[in-house]
C-alpha cells in the first residue's frame, strides 16, 4: 500500500510536470508569434544570440535556484553572491593583466562557494529560515562589494582581451557561455534525475520528516546545497562581467527576483519537493525573450517590472490549480 501511495505521488507529480512543460512551451511559441507579427527584425541573427546570452546566464543561475528550491528552502541572495564573485574577478584581471582568465574564474567560483556555505551552514545547522538568511546576506554580501569596489567601476580598458573570451569566445561557433549553459544543465538534469543524492532533495522537499525517517541526513544535504548554488551564481558573476567586459558596485542589483521568477515559471514548487531542469530552462529562456521583446518594443521599465511580476503571479496561480486539481 505504501508502494503505491509512493508510485501515485510520482504519477501526479510527473504530469503535473508535463502539463507545466507544454504549456511554458505553447505560451512561448504564441509570444514569438505576436512579437515577430509585429516586428521582424526580432528575429535578426544578433537579437537571437543575445537572447541565447541572457537565457545561458539566468538559466545558470535558475538551476542554483531549483535545487535550493527543492529542499523547501529559497536564495534570495544570488545576485550579490554574482557581484562579489564578479568583480573580484574583474580586479584580479585588473591587477595582473598576464593572469591566465581561468584563475579568475576559480577565484569567482571558490568565493561564490564560500558565500553559499555560510547560507547552507545558517539555515542547516543555525535552523534560521532561508529567507530571513538570505535577506540578511543579500545586504551583507552587497556591502562587501561596494567595499572591495569603492563605489567605483572596472571598465573595458582595464580588462585584457583574455578575459573576455571567457563568455564571448567560441568553440565550434558555440559560445563559451552557452556551452557554460549546456554543462550545467546536462549535469543537472542527469543528478536529479539518476542519482540518488539528486533524489534526496525531492524528499527533502516533500515532507522533511519523512525524509529523516528514510535516513537521509536533510541537514547536511541542505548544508552542500546551499554551497553548490554558491558555486553556480559565482560562475554566473564571473561569466556575467566577462560577458559585458566591465564590473561594478551594483552588478546584476535586483537580479535576484529574475533567477526566482525563472525557476517559479518553469515550474518549481514554491513549498518544495517539484521542479526539473528542463522547465527551468524553458523558463530562463521564456522570461530572457519576453524582457528581450519588452526592450525592442521600447516598454517602460516600470512596465517592464509589472508584466514580470504579472507573468510570475500568473505561474503561481496556474501551479496551484494544476495541483489541487490532482488531488481531488
Amino acid at each position: 500500500m505504501q508502494v503505491a501511495r509512493g508510485n501515485g505521488l510520482e504519477s501526479r507529480r510527473l504530469e503535473i510536470s508535463s502539463i507545466r512543460l507544454m504549456s511554458t512551451i505553447l505560451f512561448i511559441l504564441v509570444l514569438m508569434v505576436v512579437v515577430v507579427i509585429r516586428n521582424i527584425h526580432f528575429l535578426d541573427s544578433n537579437n537571437i544570440r543575445a537572447i541565447l546570452m541572457d537565457t545561458a546566464i539566468l538559466g545558470i543561475a535558475a538551476i542554483a535556484q531549483l535545487v535550493v528550491m527543492l529542499t523547501g528552502n529559497i536564495d534570495v541572495s544570488s545576485s550579490s553572491i554574482m557581484a562579489v564573485s564578479g568583480f573580484s574577478a574583474a580586479l584580479l584581471m585588473k591587477s595582473v593583466h598576464t593572469v591566465n582568465p581561468l584563475a579568475a574564474l576559480l577565484l569567482g567560483i571558490v568565493l561564490g562557494i564560500m558565500m553559499g556555505a555560510l547560507n547552507g551552514a545558517l539555515v542547516a545547522y543555525g535552523r534560521v529560515p532561508s529567507i530571513i538568511v538570505t535577506l540578511g546576506t543579500l545586504s551583507i554580501y552587497r556591502g562587501i562589494n561596494f567595499i572591495i569596489s569603492g563605489g567605483g567601476w572596472v571598465v573595458s580598458r582595464d580588462l585584457p582581451d583574455s578575459f573576455r573570451t571567457l563568455a564571448n569566445g567560441s568553440l565550434l561557433t558555440i559560445p563559451h557561455l552557452l556551452l557554460a549553459f549546456i554543462i550545467v544543465a546536462l549535469v543537472a538534469f542527469f543528478s536529479l534525475k539518476y542519482l540518488r543524492p539528486g533524489r534526496y532533495l525531492y524528499a527533502i522537499g516533500s515532507h522533511l520528516e519523512n525524509a529523516h525517517i528514510m535516513g537521509i541526513n536533510s541537514y547536511r544535504i541542505v548544508f552542500i546545497v546551499f554551497a553548490i548554488a554558491g558555486l553556480l551564481f559565482g560562475l554566473c558573476g564571473v561569466l556575467w562581467v566577462s560577458r559585458f567586459n566591465f564590473a561594478q558596485s551594483n552588478t546584476a542589483s535586483g537580479y535576484e527576483l529574475t533567477v526566482i521568477a525563472a525557476s517559479v515559471i518553469g515550474g518549481t514548487g514554491v513549498n518544495g519537493g517539484r521542479g526539473s531542469v528542463e522547465g527551468v530552462v524553458l523558463g530562463a529562456f521564456l522570461l530572457s525573450f519576453l524582457i528581450n521583446a519588452m526592450n525592442v518594443a521600447n516598454i517602460s521599465p516600470f512596465w517592464k517590472m509589472a508584466i514580470q511580476g504579472l507573468v510570475i503571479l500568473l505561474a503561481v496561480i496556474f501551479d496551484s490549480y494544476l495541483v489541487s486539481r490532482k488531488r481531488r
